[in-house]
């Protein structure tokens, strides 16, 4: 009598290998039946069946067909295995017969199941017994995502007001070459349909807008999950978020999974050069396996301006050589200055970022203004800061000497002239006003 069992189970008449889970790649994974052959009983074949999820094995053929003394071989139903497995010969003595994957593929994921048929000792057929079904799960490591691409939902606008002002009649005009400057009314935030693509487009957004983000690649089999990291230059500690859902969605034809994410955030100044950064979970820590945007370029109105100077005095006065007023806005693009004095706000002193004063006179005494502005979109933004610059009145030696002089001058004429004669404040007058001549 013929007895085909599992390794360490009498109950079972025939087994099979117990499911096995293997990445897709793997090599060298065997399938083995196991069976026993008594005295009276002798094995006379042995088949190996495949079937997917939906099907029955009283439906479907063999793929391998095992006979002792005779070369194994695949079937039909088996020739998707062609020239990747290897299939061991089996004699009348053999307990086991073996299926070795060199190459596991998707299409390995399915259910099998081996049946053995033997002979009694008069030749006779007895009922075949089969095995439990076994499975082979494929699994598949995630990939480096395929694409990044922006999305601006909502957008900052402006509205604005012009109105002409001299100051700007010589170094500010629009595209239509009209001088304006502006004042702004309360920000108004639109829907756009603006998709920029990181492959082609640099990544250049206003300061407030914001940005849906979208990732999608292959998670791998079970399906992982997208992860999002905001990252910046110079060594900032990056910014992971890290609950945003990953949509998934089956490969056909492949044993893996499509994830697609979103991540909605709101873009500010200080993320200008910061970059948005994807990867699934389980990539965190290897090298290269993640999908970035190119750095972000931030743009901004001017929104501060300082003013310094050099010497830093609350009073100027004749031992000052010069005053270097220097001026610092913040903005994106790069912001233009302009300085002027109140009392002289047509008259543009400097367009760079320093203005010198180089006579110190008190005549040079006064408010001065920097102006910083950008332009945005064909509109202008500024802002301004002041500096009174308080130059004490300088008293010169020749003044003082001629002072002097005329004093003495004086004197002279007081002591020469006769008390008795009647023109005596006319001959001071005179000497007086020969000093102030002479002087």
């Amino acid at each position: 009598m013929t007895f085909c069992f599992a390794a360490g189970s009498l109950a079972a008449k025939v087994s099979i290998s117990q499911n096995i889970t293997e990445l897709i790649g793997n090599n060298d994974i065997p399938l083995t039946c196991s069976f026993t052959n008594n005295a009276d009983e002798e094995i006379s074949k042995v088949e190996f069946f495949a079937k997917n999820k939906t099907d029955e094995f009283d439906h479907v053929k063999p793929i391998a067909l095992f006979i002792p003394d005779k070369p194994a071989r695949l079937i039909l139903s088996g020739n998707n295995l062609i020239g990747r497995v290897t299939l061991t010969n089996i004699t009348r003595e053999s307990t086991n017969a073996t299926l070795t994957l060199h190459e596991l593929k998707c299409e390995d994921e399915r259910e099998y199941m081996c049946q053995c048929y033997y002979n009694d000792i008069e030749d006779v057929s007895l009922p075949p017994e089969k095995s439990p079904p076994t499975r082979i799960s494929i699994q598949a490591t995630s990939s480096k995502p395929d694409s990044i691409s922006s999305f601006i939902v909502l957008s900052t606008k402006t509205v604005v007001q012009g109105y002409s002002s001299p100051i700007y009649n010589n170094f500010i005009s629009t595209k239509h070459n009209a001088v304006l400057t502006f004042r702004t009314l309360p920000v108004d935030r639109v829907t756009t349909k603006h998709m920029q693509s990181t492959d082609n487009f640099s990544l250049t957004f206003r300061e407030g807008d914001t940005v849906m983000f979208t990732c999608m690649g292959g998670i791998g089999d079970p399906p992982g999950k997208l992860i999002w990291q905001k990252t910046f230059p110079q060594g900032k500690k990056p910014i992971t978020y890290s609950n945003e859902n990953t949509d998934v969605e089956k490969i056909l034809g492949q044993c893996s999974f499509k994830g697609t994410s979103h991540l909605t955030v709101k873009v500010y100044a200080e993320d200008i050069k910061a970059t948005i950064r994807c990867f699934e979970e389980s990539q965190v820590n290897v090298t290269g396996m993640y999908l970035e945007t190119e750095p972000f370029d931030i743009q901004f109105q001017v929104n501060h301006v300082n003013i310094n100077k050099q010497p830093n005095q609350k009073q100027y006065g004749p031992k000052s050589d010069k005053i270097t007023l220097t001026c610092e806005g913040n903005g994106n693009p790069e912001p233009h200055y302009a300085w002027f004095k109140r009392e002289k706000n047509n008259s543009i002193l400097s367009k760079k970022t320093f203005y010198v004063i180089d006579n110190v006179i008190q005549n040079n005494s006064g408010v001065y203004i920097c102006e910083v502005y950008n332009i945005i979109d064909d509109v202008i933004y500024r802002k301004s800061n002041s500096v009174e610059i308080d130059i004490d009145r300088t008293v010169v030696y020749d003044e003082i000497n001629q002072q002097t002089t005329m004093n003495n001058e004086v004197s002279k004429a007081r002591m020469s002239v006769p008390t008795d004669h009647g023109d005596h404040d006319d001959v001071m007058d005179v000497a007086i006003q020969s000093s102030v001549n002479d002087g």
